[in-house]
């Protein structure tokens, strides 16, 4: 899936040009990332990929949030510190709001 739709992605991504893109889940996190975290530690931490590359694929930067997948099977959601990461990250989306 991830591979029949990144053309659509990119295409989406170079028309909007959006100050903020936020990914669900670490296949998300495969597609765009832009920082040599792992997702663990990137999760939940907003990067500017102007601190990070010289030039992105698009031609602009933009900052990039990457959150844990939603799934109610996924577990990261029931640790507490977990939660507070989340919080904060959500926090973050606001400025672009």
């Amino acid at each position: 899936m991830a591979r029949n739709c990144s053309g659509f992605l990119d295409r989406q991504l170079q028309t909007i040009k959006p100050e903020l893109v936020v990914t669900l889940g670490s296949k998300a996190f495969q597609r765009l990332h832009f920082t040599e975290d792992e997702f663990d530690r990137a999760a939940c931490n907003p990067y500017y990929t102007g601190d990070e590359v010289l030039l992105t694929d698009y031609g602009f930067h933009f900052w990039v949030l990457h959150l844990p997948h939603p799934s109610g099977v996924n577990r990261w959601h029931n640790h507490e510190a977990n939660r507070k990461k989340l919080s904060s990250a959500l926090k973050f989306v606001t400025r672009f709001l």
